[in-house]
């Protein structure tokens, strides 16, 4: 995992720059098998205001997954490619409405459905409850 933020320290700039990083590398053993699959991602987000905030994403996995109902079976592959972007607006400290669209492609024997993959979502959040005070 790697986590790099950029938040000016003089002046009264709300400019955030966020940047993630994960990757993961696995291996299972079985008695006839050998598994294995990884992943990783990405993240860019960008505070521009008080009460906007981007983000882009990007996520990539392969993998094998068993054939069956024994773990001595086939394996087959399957892998994703993702895209996201993303944006958010604070209406108050205690709330945000967020924006979010994927696009997805999906592959590999163990995959049936669609070359590609869209998603919209709207996210609603609040903050309720006692808490210190803070300036927003």
């Amino acid at each position: 995992d790697l986590y790099l933020r950029y938040k000016p320290t003089e002046g009264s700039s709300d400019f955030e720059f966020d940047l993630t990083v994960e990757g993961a590398f696995r291996q299972r053993q079985f008695p006839a098998n050998r598994l294995t699959d990884w992943a990783l991602s990405g993240e860019a987000a960008l505070r521009l205001s008080q009460r906007w905030k981007m983000a882009f994403r990007g996520d990539a996995a392969e993998g094998d997954l068993l054939r069956g109902a024994s773990m001595t079976g086939p394996a087959v592959e399957m892998g994703e490619e993702r895209g996201t972007m993303s944006v958010t607006f604070f209406p108050t400290e205690f709330s945000l409405l967020r924006l979010q669209g994927t696009l997805s492609h999906p592959h590999g024997e163990a995959w049936a459905g669609p070359d590609w993959v869209g998603e919209v979502y709207l996210q609603a959040g609040f903050a309720v409850g006692a808490h210190g005070a803070h300036p927003f």
